[in-house]
């Protein structure tokens, strides 16, 4: 149908836009780590657990920034992540991790 006719649109819209805010220096590696960790603590409590797809809904990234994020800080011992079981979840809710390597995430925290 049309809806699945013009749904690599978004998605190629936002790879163009994150390419031009690149090449514009809009978005460095130092000022994207900030944006993700400002939305980290306006969602935690006490720099606890947040839920990874809450943090999806707050970024305006697209997936593929938002898990190159999340895998660069995690690389960098920034966050924690805490392994879900996909027999536990949603369908919706799976899609919303952070996967890397089989492995499904559902909630991260900053270590102090």
């Amino acid at each position: 149908g049309p809806s699945s006719r013009n749904a690599p649109i978004p998605q190629a819209l936002n790879s163009w836009l994150d390419d031009q805010e690149q090449r514009g220096g809009f978005l460095e590696p130092q000022a994207q780590r900030q944006q993700f960790q400002s939305a980290y603590y306006s969602l935690s409590k006490r720099h606890g657990w947040v839920a990874i797809d809450h943090l999806r809904q707050l970024m305006p990234w697209s997936r593929e920034r938002f898990d190159a994020m999340v895998e660069t800080l995690r690389a960098d011992h920034q966050v924690e992540l805490e392994r879900a079981e996909p027999g536990e979840m949603r369908e919706n809710a799976i899609e919303a991790c952070y996967q890397v390597h089989g492995q499904l995430y559902h909630r991260l925290r900053w270590r102090p």
